[in-house]
């Protein structure tokens, strides 16, 4: 997850025990399998469910499926 109002940037990575978040990119990570890049405000919203990914504010590449998989079987 990228911001585009700012230099922000998250990656999430599925591990033994869950999801791991860590704050910019990671080192040596295999290219992502799915990414989003919005406003912070909007991506904000697309963690709570409040907006969905295929919202005009949203520019998803990847596997769409994936971040829909992710956010149907992440709590926040």
């Amino acid at each position: 997850m990228a911001a585009t109002d700012g230099t922000d940037e998250w990656t999430v990575t599925l591990t033994e025990t869950g999801y791991e978040w860590t704050a910019g990119p990671v080192d040596g990570a295999v290219g992502r399998e799915v990414a989003v890049r919005a406003s912070a405000a909007d991506l904000y919203l697309l963690l709570w469910r409040r907006l969905p990914p295929d919202d005009r504010g949203f520019a998803v590449s990847g596997d769409g499926d994936l971040l829909d998989f992710w956010l149907a079987n992440s709590p926040i």
